[in-house]
């Protein structure tokens, strides 16, 4: 039997040799950054420190000053057969700060650790490996399947990496482009039942110098612990419940005579049910929020000028149902993601795209969300002053939308109560991109907030209240693509 089977693997493998070679066409592509900042009052993606002593961000974080260097890398392999037929494997290299300690035994941590010392690790993450396919034999849709990038107007709703399996229909002559989708965000124990799972389409298609589409989004929670507590509601016994939410959106974005514009509005609905096995009485809360934002732009020789503006609808302290816009990335469930919104430098990712938005350094102010509770109105201009070097300057009001509350501070009134406050401060931002290779650029930023009462916190006395140093960021990023 033995001999049987040496044999019959010999031929299998002598027949594998004699095949003729399918010819792969292999290319990669990728970027490595390198990012700095020194910023005062506000933490890079923490929360707002506080005057309180008994908070653990009191003491030194009140009004300090910090800095810190970070890095990471990405690198992309196509493995393409045919222009209908290829895969993708795309690892990521990301740090936390230099020289901060090692966590790679903390399986709550997907970052890379630079240190000095030998216990110091790099991880390498594979963020995609899918493969996508014109389906056979050559009809107008293209399959991906597997572990996949995710982008539905990254900006203000969604950018992840995560598996599934997703279409792309193009119908022709009128150029709609049909993407349906379902994500496996969560899957557990089979007997727990506790998955959760993403179905979604996205349609667009231009009209002539415009282009339009909607989107819908769908996902379920079998297990609402799977969420975070960005939602600000909790299980009602911190045993399980579900919740099923819901996203449709319409965008445009494009030219109508010198005006460039992009225009957003999403609107989130859905349900989270209370535990009936609860040991306090079940509460089923409603989701009711939405986020609109607009930019609009005109570019005169070397000169662009434009003004933009947002709205985030804001929690209602007041009732036990959620109003605060949330975008499906900025819960957990096994998508990981980063909406690159460059509006404002402190508020934001960046501005105007002088300093990467894969630096993550959103959320001086507005913490894993800043868009929920939020308005505001900018405007910006930018020049090239040379062919190598754009130079720019942003600057807006921001205002507060939660209501009973603030989105940032929690001061209170005399009597002991939130206090609800509409002013979080003005900021300006200045900052120049620089091309020192044609694959080389260096950004440098510098972005100050004139803080508003909205950013006020309680000393940990009732009714007594402090306002924080107005918080201001340099930062500098270098990058190469390649």
């Amino acid at each position: 039997m033995k001999k049987m089977l040496m044999i019959a693997l010999a031929l299998g493998l002598a027949v594998a040799l004699a095949a003729p070679a399918t010819a792969t066409d292999w290319s990669a592509s990728g970027y490595i950054y390198v990012l700095g900042a020194v910023h005062k009052t506000m933490p890079s993606g923490g929360p707002v420190p506080s005057p309180n002593p008994a908070d653990p961000y009191a003491g030194d974080a009140w009004n300090d000053t910090w800095s810190w260097v970070r890095m990471g890398a990405g690198l992309d392999i196509t493995a393409r057969q045919s222009e209908d037929l290829y895969g993708v494997l795309g690892f990521r290299m990301h740090s936390s700060r230099w020289g901060e300690p090692d966590t790679a035994g903390d399986p709550t941590k997907m970052a890379a650790w630079y240190r000095a010392e030998t216990t110091g690790t790099l991880s390498v993450l594979l963020n995609h490996a899918y493969i996508d396919f014109r389906v056979p034999p050559k009809l107008p849709i293209w399959m991906r399947v597997g572990v996949q990038p995710i982008f539905v107007r990254p900006w203000v709703f969604v950018m992840w990496d995560g598996p599934g399996i997703s279409l792309r229909i193009p119908i022709d002559p009128i150029k709609l482009t049909i993407t349906p989708a379902w994500y496996k965000k969560w899957e557990g124990a089979d007997y727990e039942g506790d998955d959760n799972d993403v179905y979604t389409v996205d349609m667009n298609m231009p009209i002539g110098p415009v282009s339009i589409g909607s989107f819908f989004w769908y996902e379920n929670y079998n297990d609402w612990s799977r969420a975070n507590a960005n939602m600000a509601v909790v299980d009602d016994s911190g045993a399980r419940n579900e919740a099923d939410l819901w996203y449709i959106g319409v965008y445009s974005n494009g030219k109508l005579g010198p005006v460039s514009y992009m225009l957003d509005f999403v609107y989130g609905g859905g349900e989270i049910d209370g535990n009936p096995n609860a040991l306090v009485p079940a509460v089923d809360r409603d989701i009711e929020s939405w986020v609109v934002r607009g930019e609009a732009s005109v570019n005169i020789s070397k000169f662009t000028v434009g003004l933009g503006a947002l709205y985030a609808t804001g929690e209602d302290n007041s009732t036990v149902d959620s109003e605060q816009y949330i975008a499906p990335n900025q819960r957990e469930g096994g998508l990981n993601g980063h909406a690159p919104l460059q509006d404002f430098l402190l508020l934001t990712d960046g501005f105007l795209g002088m300093i990467p938005a894969r630096g993550n350094m959103a959320g001086y102010i507005g913490g894993p969300n800043p868009l929920g509770g939020v308005w505001y109105v900018r405007g910006f201009a930018q020049v090239m002053l040379t062919d190598w070097m754009r130079v720019g300057v942003n600057m807006g009001w921001i205002g507060d939308t939660t209501d009973d509350g603030n989105r940032i501070g929690n001061a209170q009134d005399a009597a002991g109560n939130l206090r609800d406050d509409d002013d979080i401060g003005f900021e300006i931002d200045v900052g120049a991109n620089i091309q020192l290779y044609k694959n080389l650029q260096w950004g440098v930023g510098f972005g100050y907030l004139a803080a508003g009462d909205a950013m006020d916190m309680n000393t940990g006395t009732v009714g007594v209240n402090e306002a924080p140093q107005d918080p201001w960021v340099l930062c500098t990023a270098l990058l190469y693509t390649f």
